[in-house]
Parts: structure tokens; sequence; C-alpha cells
């Protein structure tokens, strides 16, 4: 018999932009960014330093080993599905010096892109890279066929390890190939520039581990670090390649006027350094005495006592003295302006500049007024989110914006509603989890990174906008798979049916006082077709159920919550629960009576995910994050005993996408770690499964479709990267 299959790679976005607001909370990066290190710090307290270079150099060696190379070769090809309509977050844009149109941006999770048509399209030209989080990119303006990129996203918590880049990289050929040229030691970058009057020049801004201003003087052979600041940003006098200003993040504005070598601090005007949180300075490149800076500073009102509130000051004496230009409310940064905040100036007109935060404000007065011109929480169409921009050198009216829905422009100076998406095949969109119809091929669906949850309504690579905010699991309704579930922020749940346009709250019968973790499991039972709900408590919800019922009489730990649910697609009284803490419990009545099942070879880590076997009720498997102990492990005895299956995996955070079991032919594992999707066919010794997709991009989830055709089984592997 012809075994036929198909390998489909499943990156996701949205569309409907202006949509993606119903539903939508208050976001939260510190929350994003604190549940990202726990899930991979514990118990540690911390993430190895270099666990992320080492576990890809683990994955490398497991593509090269003896006979690697021949399954490799017979893998099919992945394929994107979509979407290619939306983005996602987006740290970094710069535009070529010569050519109108030709841009390179950087994304949070996703590499490096570039197009060459203002945006009508976008191409990858990093997908090979050891590191996709990229914090800022440069181009010599003098020979624009180089690049720099400074990988590791600025971001308001500290001590994220696992999320750091690694080091500075070039390229010589336009982005085509880059090979890394220092300061691996650096966590983050917040800006790189090469002057314009020398293109040996170089600086570069360093956050997180090894913060500091670094210069070089040989375009990038060798590096001298000038300060241990925490840089967050940069802007220099285009005439004069040894006057310099810094954003010194809990400080203000510093000068130097010695290339680096000494600085002064230039704040008079604003606040206290020990009131400032993040800062943002551009000088004006036609006037380099004109500055405007935005920080992140005190509640004038005295309302609240955190220093969150932004503000926009501007000097005319480069720095000596500055002026509060504008106030902005407790909307301005919404708490969140240590993650939104950049200011950028005219090329040719110091009277006008833009500053980012939740929106994008505009000047065209020398700051005397100021314009929000977006309003995305309002009647506007821009996302928010606001982290970089550019204007185009050649026409300063076509200015480039990107943000959290990824990248926007204006032809028109960038007033309100002059904006217009520019994301067709940029697919950086980052996701949580996602769900597939089985009753239609290639109708997808995922929670997202502040990009709602998405899916693939008509079949297509251009997605459709689902709910708002950040959205994590989603389950698609056995019976009737118009009606999507889905949730945000601490297990927020709702439904949606797509059919009727009907919505709603979905936690009737939940205990109010048993708040989720930031991403609460939700999982289908596809024999019964009930819902897992995962908080302290386990809840669940039979098939078309509108109030959810205890499936467990209390807590299982009071100092951690649910992090994985495993019911038995083989007996429907046989459910497992993982937690936060490593803990598993097994219930074999349907969750009246628990078992504790950790002791039995299980190690002390963050329980990602726990998947039953179709066929024998004795066997589950259970995903592990963190580092320095086993991934996969094994049971055959009901949790009796367990057994180490990932001996041949990179030491890395891993989910079990999802451990699936194909009846017809032998055990498949599909497993997505955060570097590679691998494959076994014995429930051990896994290889790498990708074939010329993202190489090392995060695979957070795993699906698979099967159909029936002409008697023969096929299937689609889906992976949702993020």
């Amino acid at each position: 018999m012809m075994r036929w299959m198909l390998v489909t790679f499943t990156l996701l976005s949205t569309t409907a932009i202006g949509q993606w607001r119903e539903g939508l909370g208050a976001e939260d990066p510190f929350s994003r960014e604190v549940e990202y290190w726990k899930q991979r710090a514990y118990p540690l307290g911390r993430i190895p330093e270099g666990a992320h270079e080492r576990a890809i150099a683990q994955a490398e060696r497991l593509a090269q080993r003896k006979g690697a190379a021949a399954v490799l070769a017979s893998q099919p090809q992945w394929k994107l599905i979509g979407p290619d309509n939306i983005g996602g977050r987006t740290r970094t844009v710069v535009h070529h010096p010569t050519q109108s149109g030709v841009v390179y941006v950087g994304a949070a999770g996703g590499g490096i892109w570039r197009t060459t048509n203002h945006g009508a399209s976008w191409e990858p030209l990093y997908d090979d890279g050891v590191s996709l989080s990229m914090g800022a990119l440069a181009i010599d303006p003098n020979n624009p066929t180089v690049l720099y990129a400074g990988t590791g996203e600025m971001t308001p918590a500290s001590n994220m390890q696992d999320a750091w880049g690694t080091g500075m990289y070039k390229s010589t050929d336009g982005g085509r190939s880059w090979r890394r040229i220092g300061l691996s030691t650096v966590g983050a970058f917040s800006k790189v520039i090469v002057h314009p009057q020398n293109s040996q020049r170089i600086y570069a801004g360093g956050v997180r581990s090894a913060p500091g201003l670094y210069t070089s003087t040989d375009a990038g052979a060798r590096w001298q670090r000038l300060n241990r600041m925490a840089i967050s940003d940069i802007t220099i006098d285009p005439r004069n390649e040894n006057v310099l200003w810094i954003g010194v993040w809990g400080n203000g504005v510093w000068r130097s006027s010695d290339g680096g070598v000494t600085f002064t601090r230039t704040s008079s005007g604003m606040p206290p350094a020990d009131q400032i949180g993040r800062v943002s300075v551009q000088c004006a490149p036609s006037n380099p005495s004109v500055l405007y800076a935005l920080i992140e500073g005190p509640d004038p009102t005295g309302q609240s006592t955190t220093n969150n509130i932004g503000a926009i000051y501007k000097s005319t004496n480069g720095g000596d003295s500055w002026q509060r230009v504008y106030q902005g409310d407790a909307t301005f940064f919404n708490e969140q302006g240590a993650y939104d905040n950049f200011v950028m100036v005219h090329p040719t007109n110091p009277d006008i500049a833009f500053a980012g935060g939740i929106d994008l404000w505009r000047t065209t007065n020398g700051g005397t007024s100021w314009v929000n011109v977006t309003d995305g929480y309002g009647s506007g169409s821009v996302h928010v989110d606001q982290h970089a921009g550019v204007f185009n050198p050649l026409d300063p009216n076509e200015i480039y914006l990107a943000n959290d829905g990824g990248m926007y422009r204006t032809t028109t100076g960038g007033g309100f509603g002059q904006w217009q998406a520019i994301n067709n095949g940029y697919a950086v969109t980052q996701f949580y989890a996602m769900d597939i119809d089985r009753s239609a091929e290639n109708k997808t669906f995922g929670g997202t990174q502040d990009n709602g949850t998405l899916g693939s309504v008509q079949q297509q690579t251009a997605w459709q906008y689902i709910w708002g905010g950040d959205g994590f699991y989603t389950v698609v309704n056995l019976v009737n798979p118009s009606i999507i579930y889905g949730e945000t922020y601490y297990g927020n749940l709702w439904w949606r049916n797509l059919s009727t346009g009907q919505a709603g709250s979905f936690t009737a019968g939940i205990d109010a006082n048993d708040q989720g973790a930031w991403s609460s499991p939700l999982v289908l039972d596809r024999t019964t077709g009930a819902l897992y709900h995962g908080r302290s408590k386990l809840y669940r919800n039979y098939l078309n159920g509108t109030r959810w019922e205890l499936g467990s009489p209390d807590a299982f730990d009071p100092s951690a919550k649910i992090s994985a649910i495993g019911p038995s697609p083989v007996d429907e009284l046989l459910i497992y629960v993982g937690l936060e803490n490593g803990r598993v419990f097994r219930t074999d009545n349907g969750g009246s009576e628990w078992t504790d099942v950790s002791l039995n070879g299980l190690p002390l880590r963050f329980v990602r995910d726990i998947v039953c076997s179709a066929r024998d009720p004795n066997t589950a498997w259970i995903c592990y994050s963190g580092y320095g102990t086993g991934h996969v492990y094994k049971t055959t005895d009901r949790g009796r005993s367990w057994q180490d299956i990932s001996t041949t995996l990179p030491d890395r955070r891993n989910r079990c996408g999802r451990i699936h079991y194909v009846q017809w032919w032998s055990i498949v594992d599909a497993l997505g770690t955060r570097i590679a999707a691998l494959a076994s066919t014995r429930s051990a010794n896994f290889s790498g499964a990708k074939r010329r997709a993202r190489r090392h991009a995060r695979s957070l989830d795993v699906g698979m479709f099967y159909s029936v055709r002409d008697d023969h089984r096929a299937r689609n592997y889906l992976t949702a990267w993020g």
C-alpha cells in the first residue's frame, strides 16, 4: 500500500486591522516576560548562560549525525499556510540611503526582512540565523550593501537570557548572508549607527547582559566598550563623528564630544535621575542643536507613584537644557513605557518630530502642539504599541512605522488617517498555541502575541481575525467546527460562532477567585467532546455546555497553577494534570480522586504538555521545559514509572506538540522545541524533521490533520512558530 504524506508549515497572523480590539484588555509585556522566564528558569531561578547557543549546536550535531541526512532528505518540504497578511512585533527599521522604497526591518522573533517595493511584498533574509530576535539594524549610508544587525530584543524585564541575542552580525551583500563580528555577550541592542562621515565608525547600545555603549573604528572588526550604562537610545551629530548623545535607562540624557570617551549628563530641566525610566532621544539631522527626548517619568498630578508617565522634552542648545513640550497622561504609555518608546525627527525640518508610545504622536511646529496620529484604541486603524520608525531620506513624506502589528506606511507626512498596513508576505506573527479544524484541510486557528486569535477561515494564506488582545489556547468545537473557543490573559475564556457571528464570555461556573496562569491550558477530549481548563483547580465542560463544573475537588498545589492537561482518548475517566512546579497527578475515575505520580522518575521542571496514547490507556508522554534534565518522558504503566526518551534532544524548552499517535502505521512523535521541529517513529531517538522552514524559529505547537484519499491515509503536520 502506498503511503502518502504532505507536510505543511504554519506561521500565523491576522487581518481586519481595527477589529483586533474586541476583547482586548490592558496588555502586560512585563507579565509576558516573567511567564517566559518562569517556564525556563524553574527551579534554578535563572537560565544558564549560553544555553541557547549550546542547544542550537546540539540540534546541528543531531542533523549531521550518521543517517540523519537521508532522513531529512526524505522529508516533504514545509509550506507556509499563513498568515501572510498581518506581520507581528517589529523592533527596528532602516531605509536605503539612495533607493526609494528599499527597507530593512528586524522582528522581535522573526529575523530580518526586506522590501524593495515600498512594502508591497517582503522577503526574509535571516531564516538561518542563530538568533531570530532582533534589537537594532543599521545600514552604511556610504556603502548600503553593508548592514549591521544587533540581535536580542530590548525588553522591559531583566534576566531573560533565553531570549537574548547572540551578538552583532554584518552583511556585505545587501543582507543575503551574515556573519557574526563580535559582542556575543551583549544580551540585546537598542540602537546601532554607522556614522555618515566615516563608515569605519560604528556606535552600538547594549542592554540586558553586558550593557553599555560600544564603538568600532574599523567597521566592526574590533569593539571597545566605552561605558557600562544601560543604553536605551543613541543619536549622533551627522556632521561630527565625535559628538553623540545617549539615552540612559533610569537616568536621562548624556552627551559626549570626544567619540564617547567621556560623557556629561545633560538632563537639566528633566526630572531627577531616580524618577526616570526608559529614555529615547534623537537630534534633528538638519540642525543637531535641536533634540527631542521621550522619557518614562513621574506623574505630575501625583495620582500615581510609579514613574511610567510619558513626557516629551526639547532642547535647542545641544542638550545643555531641556524644556518639557508635552506632558502625557497615563494612557500615553499605559504603564508600558519600557516597552513602547521611541522618537524620530524629520531629516530636513527640525520642527517635525514623532514620538511613539501606545500611539504615535506628531508635532509640526517644533513641539508647541502634539497630535495623536494613530489612536489605536479609538477611531484609528493603526495597531497599538509603537517601537520604531524611519523617514525615506529621498522623500520624507514617506514614513515607515514598526509596531506590534507589523509595518505601516504613509506617503503624506503621517497625519491621522494617512497610514496603511504593509504586511503582505511579512510572516512574523508570534503564536502561543493552535488548533485545527479536522473537517477541512488548511483551516487552522491560533492565539498570538497582541494580534489576537486568528484563523484561516477561508483556507487561504490570508488569515482572519477571531478575537482581540493576546490570544493563547484555541480549540475548535468537535461537532460544530464553526464554534471556536479561546482565551486571553489569565484564563479569560470566550467563544465565537463564525457562522452566526455570535460570541461571548465562557467562564460561568469557574471560581472567580481562581485566577489562571498567563496562558491557562484549554484542552479538548476528542473522544467525548469535553473541554478541560486548568487554573489552580481543574474544570470540565461537556460538549456544547454553557457552564463549567469542577474536575478536581480542590487545588492540586496552592503554590502552582496547572500548566498541562492530558485526557485519555481511550478511557474517558483517565486524566493527567501537570503543574508549573513539575508535579504530575492522575485520576482513574474522572476526577473524584487523584494520585501524585511525580516521584516515579520525573524531573522537577515546568510541565509543558501531557499526551495520552490513542491506543493504550497505560501509555502517556510528558514534555518539560527548563534546562539540565530530560525533556520527554514516557510511561507504559499509568505513571507508576517513567522513562526519559529524549536523550538525543537539545537541552532546551520543549513542547510535545503534541506527540501524535498514528494508529494505522506506528507511533509518530512530533515534538516542537524553540529551535527545531523534531520527530521520532519509535518514541525515542528524535531527529530533525524540518526541511526548508525557518531554521531556528520557536516551534510552539504542532497539530495534525487526517484525511482519507482512495483508502490511503494522509496527514498534514501543522506547526505554529512564534
